[in-house]
C-alpha cells in the first residue's frame, strides 16, 4: 500500500456508531468520526504529484481494504483551512496533509476480512480467532483504523 514514494503516512478509519461517555467511562484513545475517514502526509511540492498520490492512495485502500475510499472526492481532500482532522502527530510541517472522509459509509461484515487479513496470523490465531463477523457488525461501537508510518526508509 505504501509503493507511492512521496507518501511518508497514511490513517485510513472506518467508524461505526460513537464512544458513549455516560455508559463506558473516559475512552481509551480518540476515536475518528462515524463513516470512513482517510489522512495522509505527503512529501511532494509539486501539486501535480500529491494529487497523483492521494489518487493511487485513495484506489489502494478502497481495493485493499473493501471499502468505499473511491468515494471521496479527490479535489476536496487537499488541505484546507475550513477543517483539519485532530490527532496527527506524523504529520509533520512541511508534508502536505490531505483528508476526506464518508459519513455514511458503513461498517460490515465484508470490510472485516480484508483487515483480517492484514494481521499476522490472520484470522488463525490470537485475538482474531475470537471476533466473530456478526457481533462486531451489530456492536454500538466499531472501529477500524490503519496507521502506516515510513521512517527512515522503513514502514512502521
Amino acid at each position: 500500500l505504501n509503493a507511492h514514494q512521496s507518501i511518508v503516512s497514511f490513517e485510513a478509519a472506518l467508524t461505526q456508531g460513537r464512544w458513549k461517555d455516560e455508559e463506558w467511562g473516559p475512552p481509551p484513545r480518540e476515536f475518528r468520526p462515524p463513516g470512513a475517514l482517510l489522512v495522509s502526509a505527503i512529501d511532494s511540492d509539486d501539486s501535480g504529484e500529491v494529487s497523483l498520490a492521494w489518487k493511487y492512495l485513495i484506489s489502494a485502500l478502497s481495493g485493499s481494504l473493501c471499502a468505499s475510499f473511491e468515494g471521496m472526492d479527490p479535489d476536496l481532500g487537499a488541505s484546507s483551512s475550513r477543517g483539519r482532522p485532530l490527532g496527527v502527530p506524523w504529520a509533520e510541517s512541511g508534508k502536505q496533509l490531505r483528508f476526506a472522509n464518508l459519513p455514511y459509509e458503513p461498517v460490515c461484515t465484508e470490510n472485516l476480512t480484508p483487515w483480517m487479513k492484514l494481521l499476522p496470523c490472520g484470522d488463525q490465531a490470537g485475538l482474531a480467532r475470537l471476533i466473530s463477523p456478526i457481533p462486531v457488525a451489530e456492536s454500538p461501537l466499531v472501529t477500524l483504523s490503519l496507521s502506516v508510518h515510513v521512517q527512515e526508509s522503513k514502514v512502521v
